[in-house]
């Protein structure tokens, strides 16, 4: 199979017209003219055969990316196969019947006989692109026209193919041509990453995959491997967040565009082909190349969006504490770091509650929770119930609400109540909607849970006429622009909105997306390796902030979290963009059976730690979220988007990038007290002791119960706020120490090695050189207003907080620290250099140096 695709590709590189004949499938089929368009920016040629109709994609280089596969025949499976030409198009009849919950996907359909497209009739190339047309094999819908174009708005960097059936027919009819697919060559190097937030997988080759906007199942306990019924009801495959969208190692993502649901058989139905299904008359894909996988990411987040302004607090640690319980007391008394308080203040679906409508009401408990140095959360969903008068009946009147065929509200279960679904394709329904969003700000909210937005059944209708079918996967994006165009004009940069469910789209609208209701167990189908692994996949679909609730949410089949379970999510939740405990949950005993922050001293100890850590790294997030609105890239990265030719990251699910330089490898197994840990590069730090540690293998990392290995990259580059930071909020009745309390200090650990650069918010630029060796530290100088000073040595660590300038090391120790109170500086100390350019205020800079 190689030699015959190096044949292949050396034809292509004479500029043979019999190129795309030879494929991999051992047998060189008779001449037949080929047509060819290189896209502008000639990242993509195509190259298409006219009889048979086939086409191959090739890179700037002339590598394949994508070839057609050749038909199917019944013998080649067990299983209908004919979709499996390079264009094929069939009538699927709709067998659903609807189940209790229409968050869960109840689409079951029948395909009658895959109809193959045949042969090339006529084709034109202008400045627009390339268009064929083609025979099919169907009588009934006998042509079909493909166009290959550059893409928009990076038309130099892919190409943009709509495959469309001519006269499909009437959507009612039972010929209506409504599957498309196209079928490519499974190599045996192709890998498929991302598709949004997956629970189990990074790589999906040998699954089949569908976007549908789904309620999350339950699953079934630690025991039971992920499966067709685990969780329920349909399987692995579900998500609240599918993204039609996945990163090939071959260099090159695929992208498909429009709302309506899509299948993939990445392998699962035959070995040596797999394909991509619009339900639909076409079907419409970008494919964007190059082997950068975060330029393809750049690319993808042209399209989709990338994430607004992110305030500081967005970032930081936040707790849900119910109006009227003692929560913010007992974090403030046991000086647990928290800026954000989740009361769960219900808006919708069914009301404010109504001791808190008087006038002012509301707004004194915002301010109370203001002036303890938190920022204040409540709750919005999709639905409003039934019972709700008379906010139930104006919508109804208005006609606001999703609604049946035969015009009456579509209510569903959402208990204790059943509900109606605001429609968002209607401009007078989001307005109203907006207005109850006013009035949680005007009550002194920053922000609130977003939840749902699954809910849209295929047979409902919308205001736009559109049917549920093709309004599904939009209705959540539609959902979060309301609130966004709000937000963002009342608010800008100052608000938090967290959603679980979404779509392409939905990263350009949200600052935070939140996991779902995960169970709270180590579950691989659902429990906490899932949520770590389904946000590592929504950082390769262009959703790049991402966090999940501490310890899960669902306890249906398990039992609720223990110990354990909690201080390991806590430690995966330090290093998320988005640390999170909502400490309430679903199950089969009570919430107060869950185990939460306070149970016992270790835990409060060792949550106090790990949410200290993730507050004084604001500085240091701050640079990965600056990355992640410029260009997408996620705040937790797999290994893939920066190792994309190493073959062993394809399958790690356990293990990230978090920002450019640390490498976090998170216990997601129970009773584990070490793990192996991939390290790609061949050299790192300890973050925490700041040994040296040989890369470019496994090594077996101690983990004990309050410990997440952690490693720097060697240049890393690490800024933290003062250690005694409990929020980023200004506090009024100074009961905790404030970022803005802490405004004049910081500290940059620095992993000395190579040359490299931190660029802080506010323009302070950090920079080391030294040595990629170990190496010892001489007399330090440092030149802030051109003549160099020696600086002093400490008598002691805690020197560094109060001198002019001095230095720091304990015996026997490889790391050093520097203490000076400037704005520029150059710090030379044998061969170490620290310079410190830009600062816009003075402030005490203490410098911790790993070398």
């Amino acid at each position: 199979m190689r030699v015959c695709r190096g044949l292949a590709l050396l034809a292509l590189a004479l500029g043979s017209p019999l190129a795309v004949g030879y494929g991999c499938y051992g047998t060189k089929p008779a001449p037949s003219p080929v047509l060819h368009w290189t896209s502008p920016g000639g990242t993509v040629s195509v190259a298409v055969t006219e009889e048979p109709f086939s086409f191959v994609l090739t890179g700037a280089t002339g590598q394949v990316l994508l070839e057609s596969t050749r038909p199917h025949t019944a013998a080649d499976a067990a299983v209908a196969t004919g979709a499996y030409g390079p264009l094929a198009l069939t009538h699927d009849t709709d067998t659903s019947v609807p189940g209790l919950i229409v968050g869960w996907s109840y689409f079951r359909g029948t395909d009658a006989p895959w109809q193959l497209a045949t042969r090339v009739t006529s084709s034109s190339l202008d400045a627009g692109g390339l268009t064929v047309h083609v025979a099919t094999k169907d009588p009934v819908h006998p042509a079909m026209t493909v166009t290959f174009a550059a893409p928009s708005p990076d038309p130099g960097l892919g190409v943009h193919i709509v495959a469309s059936v001519d006269a499909p027919g009437e959507p009612t009819g039972d010929t209506y041509a409504n599957r498309v697919s196209l079928g490519f060559a499974l190599h045996d190097d192709d890998h498929f990453l991302g598709f949004g937030e997956r629970f189990v997988r990074a790589d999906h080759r040998g699954q089949m995959l569908y976007t549908w906007v789904e309620e999350g199942g339950f699953a079934q306990g630690e025991d039971v491997a992920p499966g067709p019924d685990n969780p329920t009801p349909n399987g692995e495959e579900m998500t609240y967040m599918p993204i039609p969208w996945f990163l090939s190692p071959r260099g090159f993502g695929m992208l498909v565009n429009g709302s309506t649901r899509t299948n993939y058989h990445l392998g699962d139905e035959v070995a040596d082909a797999w394909r991509v299904e619009a339900t639909g008359p076409s079907l419409d894909v970008t494919i964007l190349a190059d082997p950068d996988p975060l330029v393809l990411l750049q690319a993808l987040t042209d399209i989709t969006g990338r994430p607004p302004e992110v305030a500081d607090w967005v970032l930081a640690p936040r707790r849900r504490g119910d109006v009227g319980s003692d929560e913010m007391e007992k974090l403030r008394a046991a000086h647990i770091p928290t800026s954000v308080i989740d009361t769960a203040m219900h808006y919708f679906p069914d009301g404010p509650p109504t001791n808190l409508t008087a006038p002012g009401a509301m707004q004194a408990v915002t301010s109370d929770i203001h002036s303890r140095g938190f920022k204040a959360v409540a709750y919005f969903n999709s639905f409003i119930a039934d019972t709700w008068h008379p906010a139930f009946d104006e919508a109804v009147a208005n006609g606001y609400l999703v609604k049946h065929a035969d015009g009456t509200p579509y209510t569903v279960l959402d208990v204790p109540y059943n509900a109606g679904i605001v429609d968002f394709t209607n401009p007078a329904a989001v307005a109203w909607y907006q207005g109850f969003l006013q009035q949680a700000l005007d009550d002194g909210w920053d922000g609130w849970m977003y939840d749902f937005g699954e809910y849209i059944a295929e047979d409902a209708v919308m205001w736009n006429g559109m049917s549920g079918m093709q309004a599904h996967n939009l209705y959540p994006v539609l959902f979060q622009k309301a609130a966004s165009e709000l937000l963002e004009r009342e608010r800008k940069g100052d608000y938090l909105i967290f959603v679980r469910s979404g779509y392409a789209g939905t990263s350009g609208l949200v600052p935070m997306v939140w996991g779902g209701d995960e169970s709270t167990d180590f579950d691989t189908a659902k429990g906490l390796p899932a949520a770590l692994l389904a946000g590592l996949n929504d950082g390769m679909s262009g959703i790049p902030l991402w966090g999940s609730d501490i310890s899960g949410y669902d306890y249906v089949f398990n039992p609720p979290p223990d110990k354990e379970l909690y201080l390991r999510w806590t430690e995966l939740g330090a290093f998320s963009a988005d640390m999170h405990d909502e400490n309430q949950g679903t199950g089969n005993e009570p919430v107060s059976a869950r185990w939460q922050i306070l149970d016992d001293q270790e835990s409060q100890d060792v949550y106090r730690t790990y949410a200290s850590m993730k507050t004084r790294m604001l500085p240091y997030v701050r640079i990965a979220v600056r990355e992640a609105r410029a260009r997408g890239t996620p705040v937790m990265r797999h290994l893939f988007l920066l190792y994309p030719r190493d073959p062993t990251v394809l399958t790690i699910t356990d293990e990230y990038m978090y920002g450019d330089d640390l490498l976090v490898a998170p216990v997601v197994t129970r009773g584990a007290t070490s793990r192996s840990v991939y390290l790609p590069d061949p050299q790192y730090f300890d973050f925490w002791t700041g040994a040296r540690v040989l890369g470019a293998r496994t090594v077996t990392a101690d983990a004990s119960l309050d410990f997440v290995p952690v490693y720097a990259r060697v240049g890393a580059i690490v800024p933290l706020l003062a250690p005694d930071v409990e929020t980023v909020v200004p506090s009024a009745d100074g009961g905790a120490v404030s970022m803005q309390d802490r405004a004049g200090y910081l500290e940059v650990q620095v992993f000395a090695g190579g040359s490299s650069q931190a660029v802080l918010d506010d323009g302070t630029t950090f920079t080391q050189t030294a040595p990629a060796t170990p190496f010892d530290l001489a007399v330090a100088t440092h030149t802030s207003a051109g003549t160099p000073t020696v600086i002093p040595a400490a008598t002691s660590a805690a020197d560094l907080m109060s001198c002019a300038a001095c230095t720091w090391a304990a015996k026997g120790s490889h790391v050093w620290s520097v203490a000076v109170v400037a704005q520029d500086d150059q710090i030379d100390a044998g061969p170490l250099r620290l310079t410190l350019v830009g600062s816009p205020n003075v402030k005490r800079f203490v410098f911790t140096v790993r070398h």
